[in-house]
C-alpha cells in the first residue's frame, strides 16, 4: 500500500492567498464566516470564499487549523488554501498532525510571532490515490466521532462545574445588608498598563516579567508559563512606571470577549509590569485582595460592567471609570476573610474534579494525534479494508 502513496510540496496540490480586511470588517451578527488570527471566527457580510478550503492564522497561535466549505472572508494576516486538487478532509487533516510541530521553531518576529508564504512553500506531505485518502478520512472521522463523544461529556462537566463556581460566588456575595463601596474609595491604585514599543520588548537577562491578557485565567491564579514575555528594568521604572505591578495586585481583562479573566499577581518576581488592555486593583487596608478577585469573577459583577463598557465589533472595552465606579459590598475584613475561606472551602472540590477532567482532556488530545499519526503512516486502513473498500 506505502508503495502507491507520493511526496509532494504544498503548494502542488492547492493555491494560497492571504484575505484583504483587518479586523475592523467583523460586524455583529454579519451573513458570512469571517476568520482572522483568533481561535474562533467572527462574521461578516462579505465572502471571497466559497469552496472547501483550509484557514491558518498567520500570527498568533501559529498551530491553529480551520477546515470550512462554504461561503467566508478572510483577514490580511490569515492564509487560506483552497483550489484544492487532493482530498480537501484529507489535507486538513495533515496539516492538523503536522502544521503546528513543523513550524515550531520556524516562526518569525520577537514579540508577535507569526509565519511567512515560505513556512508553506516548505511544507510537503504524502498522499496515497485519491479513493485511499477516502477511505483514510472515512476512517479517521469514524474514530474521532467516538473520541468526541467522550469530549463532549467531559466538557458538560466543566460547564457544570462554571455553574457551581458562580452557585458558590453567589451565596458568598449576597449581602444585602452589608454597606457597599466603591472601589476607588477601597483601592489605592487603579490604572492600566501600556504597551511598549518592539525593541523594548526585547530583553534577554529576562529582568521583568510583562504580563498579557492570555496569562490571566478565570480562575485568579496567573498563568505566565503561556509565551512569557520580558521587558528591562530601564524601560520597567522609565516609559512603563506606572504600570509597575507588585504581588497580591488584583488583575483584569478591560477589553474582550471574554470578559471576568481576573489574576492575583503571585510572589515570584518581586515587582511585574501590564500591558494596556489589564487594569490594576491594588487594595487598601478595609479591602482583602482575595475577596475583590473573587467578587471580580462573580457573573453578576461582569454582567454589570459588561453593560456599561463600550462594544464595537463584539468587542468590549472597560473604562477605568466603570472599574473605579464599580460598587462592592464591604464587610470589615475578618468577615471577608470568613467568606474568603467558605468560598475557597467548596471551590477545592471543583477543582480537583476539574483537574482530573483536564488531564482526560489531554489523554484525548493525546488519542487524536496518535490517530492521525496513523493515518499517515499507512496504519490506520487495515490491508483488508483497503483490498475490499
Amino acid at each position: 500500500m506505502q508503495s502507491k502513496w507520493r511526496r509532494m510540496n504544498l503548494l502542488d496540490v492547492c493555491s494560497i492567498k492571504t484575505g484583504k480586511h483587518d479586523a475592523n470588517h467583523a460586524v455583529v451578527n454579519g451573513r458570512y464566516r469571517f476568520y482572522t488570527c483568533a481561535s474562533e471566527y467572527s462574521y461578516s457580510n462579505t465572502y471571497v470564499f466559497d469552496e472547501p478550503s483550509i484557514i491558518i492564522p498567520g500570527n498568533g497561535d501559529i498551530g491553529l487549523v480551520f477546515y470550512y466549505d462554504g461561503k467566508f472572508d478572510a483577514y490580511q494576516r490569515t492564509y487560506v488554501l483552497y483550489n484544492i486538487r487532493v482530498n480537501p478532509r484529507y489535507l486538513y487533516y495533515h496539516l492538523l498532525f503536522k502544521w503546528r510541530h513543523i513550524n515550531a521553531n520556524k516562526q518569525f518576529g520577537s514579540t508577535i510571532r507569526y509565519v511567512r508564504m515560505k513556512n508553506f512553500s516548505n511544507y510537503e506531505l504524502i498522499a496515497p490515490p485519491i479513493p485511499e485518502q477516502e477511505r483514510i478520512v472515512a476512517k479517521i472521522e469514524e474514530l474521532f466521532s467516538e473520541l468526541d463523544k467522550g469530549v463532549g461529556a467531559l466538557q458538560k462537566i466543566k460547564e457544570q462545574l462554571k455553574v457551581y463556581r458562580q452557585a458558590v460566588l453567589k451565596d458568598a456575595y449576597s449581602l444585602e445588608n452589608e454597606k457597599k463601596c466603591m472601589l476607588k474609595e477601597c483601592c489605592n491604585f487603579i490604572t492600566k498598563g501600556t504597551t511598549p514599543k518592539k525593541n523594548e520588548m526585547i530583553d534577554y537577562k529576562r529582568e521583568i516579567p510583562f504580563i498579557k491578557v492570555y496569562n490571566l485565567t478565570f480562575t485568579g491564579q496567573l498563568d505566565f508559563s503561556i509565551d512569557p514575555t520580558f521587558i528591562s528594568a530601564e524601560t520597567h521604572k522609565g516609559f512603563l512606571g506606572r504600570s509597575i505591578t507588585i504581588p497580591n495586585d488584583v488583575l483584569m481583562n478591560i477589553v474582550g470577549p471574554p470578559m471576568g479573566k481576573v489574576s492575583i499577581v503571585p510572589n515570584t518576581y518581586p515587582e511585574w509590569n501590564i500591558n494596556q488592555a489589564i487594569v490594576r486593583f491594588r487594595c487598601l487596608e478595609t479591602l482583602n485582595y482575595k475577596y475583590l478577585a473573587y467578587f471580580l469573577m462573580f457573573s453578576k459583577t461582569i454582567e454589570k460592567m459588561k453593560r456599561k463598557a463600550k462594544a464595537t465589533a463584539g468587542q468590549f472595552n472597560l473604562t477605568l471609570e466603570i472599574c473605579r465606579d464599580l460598587e462592592i459590598p464591604l464587610p470589615c475584613i475578618e468577615r471577608q476573610v470568613e467568606i474568603i475561606t467558605e468560598i475557597e472551602s467548596r471551590l477545592s472540590i471543583c477543582e480537583r474534579i476539574e483537574q482530573i477532567v483536564d488531564e482526560a482532556l489531554l489523554k484525548a488530545e493525546s488519542l487524536r494525534q496518535s490517530i492521525l499519526k496513523k493515518a499517515f503512516e499507512g496504519k490506520l486502513v487495515t490491508q483488508e479494508e483497503t483490498i475490499n473498500g
